[in-house]
């Protein structure tokens, strides 16, 4: 893939520096789940001159930034969607969903947040819309980030080799997710639904 040869390209002429804007910059645009571009860090540090203490530090920094970035952006959304008209609807309507999730979950959302494909945007954006402050959500998101980057980034470390069918493992994965998820939800309205008015006044 494209993506692939200029990470690798960037990583092999600059270094460090080269892999944390990659990872940074990838975690929002790059096509691919997000845990493949992780170990893909971690393969880079057995096929470069890169030592693995640094380049894990640095990945996890790019990821702190992420879920940073995303906070910040429910923030400013937030603050400015009632006052605004030039904050796009469907921004407004992913801050609703993601603020819904936190409401409902709470704390348990930030500690899996990043285990969970769209979650680990979701979340940030509806702690910043939320009266939870930065350093709670760093305390708790970022305690699982640490885990989730750990796990792919040795994975890439010590499987390099593997990515492409691992990467195939965690798309399947994270279709079974969404469809549980939507099960879940429409079973959820058709309970609803069978509410009757007079159960409700009673």
């Amino acid at each position: 893939m494209d993506w692939t040869i200029a990470f690798i390209d960037g990583v092999s002429e600059y270094g460090y520096w080269a892999l944390f804007i990659c990872c940074a910059i990838g975690l929002f645009i790059f096509p691919v789940p997000n845990e493949v571009l992780l170990m893909t860090g971690g393969w880079l540090v057995t096929a470069t001159y890169l030592e693995p203490i640094p380049a894990f530090l640095l990945i996890y920094t790019a990821v702190l930034c992420h879920g940073s970035v995303w906070y910040v952006l429910g923030t400013k959304i937030e603050k400015f969607s009632d006052q605004s008209k030039k904050i796009p609807q469907k921004w407004k309507q992913r801050l609703g969903e993601s603020s819904e999730i936190v409401n409902r979950y709470g704390k348990k959302a930030l500690l899996v947040s990043y285990f969970i494909p769209f979650i680990r945007h979701a979340v940030p954006l509806g702690v910043g819309a939320s009266s939870i402050s930065y350093y709670k959500f760093a305390s708790y998101a970022f305690t699982s980030a640490a885990i989730w980057v750990t796990i792919y980034f040795s994975l890439g470390y010590f499987f390099g080799q593997l990515i492409g069918q691992i990467q195939t493992y965690i798309e399947q994965f994270s279709y079974v997710v969404i469809v549980m998820l939507l099960l879940i939800g429409f079973y959820g309205i058709r309970k609803w639904k069978k509410i009757s008015p007079e159960k409700v006044i009673n």
